[in-house]
């Protein structure tokens, strides 16, 4: 899904219901433990995605237990700035 380039928020909302509203918590976050998802979500299937998300690129694991988001960085604009200007006048 979100492969090298990170997640953009496209990505993330495209995700099934309990995957994202995890995702938003730690996009909100920053890195957190993976016993601190556990304890928010503790009423989900949290181990199966955290892994899914992983796997699929949403998520690193900086150490063996924290996990955090693979942000996009943010895309230029693919117009001169020349250009914006001369449709800003």
């Amino acid at each position: 899904m979100a492969g090298n380039r990170g997640v953009t928020m496209t990505d993330v909302l495209m995700l099934p219901d309990e995957p994202r509203q995890i995702m938003n918590w730690i996009l909100r976050q920053g890195q957190v433990t993976r016993e601190q998802v556990l304890s928010e979500f503790s009423h989900l299937d949290v181990a199966n995605h955290l892994h899914l998300l992983v796997t699929d690129g949403f998520l690193q694991t900086p150490t063996d237990d924290s996990v955090k988001a693979v942000l996009a960085a943010p895309r230029r604009p693919r117009a001169s700035s020349s250009l914006w200007q001369a449709l800003d006048e």
